[in-house]
């Protein structure tokens, strides 16, 4: 039994650890760990979650707009301060994780744009993000000059989710691909661009169970049925 100054110490007194096995991982939802995503060497120093207040207190939902109503359900933020990676891989690691702040294209759409979709894991926490802002120190180098230590704050930005549809990497429907509504998209306006028709609209919200799909917010993740579904 673990002892403090020739003490012995209770066992609900002792101070709890984790794992060392228990490190954060960050990456895209369409990978699987450890392909694609960033394995933190030495997990964040601190972690502090907040969130935005609502602005438009307790006006009626149905005067707002979809981008009011994104504003009204505020933001919740995640903060990890003072994540350190050390080695020969540092700028590699580094790089990828700047790279995810830029937006891409998003589903069967070359003129609208949004951020990339990860997923970040510590232990029993599992959440989807978006990284807002990555702020890289790199404050060691080789003779070359090519960083080999870097300390690094990260602001992911939480993603909400109505309902969890069925997701096709365990085990869902073949053929689905996944989207994030954003700004004033809605569900009509996603299936004329994915399915060539707005009326088809039905099929994405049967696809992903939603009860209501009038409200059906930005920063939801949205599953697309695969052709399979779409011919029944």
């Amino acid at each position: 039994m673990p002892t403090r100054c020739g003490t012995r110490i209770p066992s609900h007194l002792r101070e709890p650890t984790l794992s060392t096995d228990a490190r954060a991982q960050l990456g895209p939802v369409d990978s699987t760990p450890p392909t694609g995503y960033v394995q933190f060497q030495f997990n964040p120093a601190t972690i502090t979650v907040s969130h935005t207040a609502n602005t438009y207190g307790n006006a009626a939902a149905s005067s707002f707009s979809l981008e009011d109503m994104a504003k009204a359900m505020g933001t919740t933020s995640i903060v990890l301060r003072s994540c350190t990676f050390d080695g020969r891989d540092v700028l590699k690691t580094c790089e990828r994780l700047l790279g995810w702040t830029y937006l891409e294209p998003a589903v069967n759409s070359s003129e609208t744009f949004v951020p990339r979709l990860l997923h970040f894991i510590w232990g029993s926490r599992q959440t989807r993000v978006t990284l807002h802002q990555a702020t890289v120190t790199y404050s060691r180098f080789n003779r070359s000059g090519v960083p080999v230590r870097a300390a690094v704050d990260l602001t992911l930005h939480e993603v909400r989710n109505t309902e969890t549809p069925t997701n096709p990497s365990s085990g869902g429907a073949p053929g689905r691909r996944s989207h994030l509504l954003t700004g004033a998209e809605s569900l009509p306006h996603l299936a004329t661009r994915a399915c060539g028709s707005p009326g088809r609209w039905r099929e994405i919200a049967a696809a992903n169970r939603f009860d209501d799909p009038l409200r059906v917010r930005p920063g939801t993740l949205v599953y697309l049925p695969g052709s399979q579904e779409s011919e029944r």
